[in-house]
């Protein structure tokens, strides 16, 4: 994409074009990539049903574009259309880095959706993760 983009190609900068390039390079991991994209206009906050690039990088276990992401100011608690957020797909596909990066930035364990589901339900059966999950709960609510 990127050979493309330097040959002169342009990107549409539209709501949906950004949602689709910036997420699609969100899921394979591509900081240079989403670099490129974002240099040419990009929007980093496009959604679609809520769903944004820090969705798309946590569910496809992109440890280190969810890093990025964060440092470029996505939400870690954003909410999808269904309530989920970026941890929720990041503990449903038992991507237990990418979900540790998420909860050190901020992410809550027990956000619910729509439907009462939290990360940590999702976590069970991914005994590292959901002991880090619940470790996380404990500190949150000691005071």
């Amino acid at each position: 994409m990127i050979a493309l983009l330097d040959r002169g190609a342009k990107i549409s900068t539209g709501y949906d074009s950004s949602y689709a390039t910036v997420n699609e390079a969100a899921k394979s991991g591509n900081i240079e990539t989403v670099i490129a994209l974002l240099n040419r206009g990009a929007n980093i906050t496009a959604a679609r049903s809520g769903i944004n690039a820090l969705h798309c990088a946590a569910a496809y276990g992109e440890t280190n574009m969810c890093r990025f992401l964060i440092t470029l100011g996505l939400n870690v608690n954003s909410l999808d259309r269904d309530g989920r957020t970026p941890l929720h797909f990041a503990a449903e596909d038992h991507h237990t880095d990418t979900a540790m990066v998420l909860i050190e930035n901020g992410a809550n364990v027990s956000q619910k959706t729509l439907y009462g589901t939290s990360p940590i339900d999702l976590a069970k059966g991914n005994h590292r993760l959901l002991e880090e999950m619940r470790k996380h709960v404990s500190s949150c609510t000691v005071q």
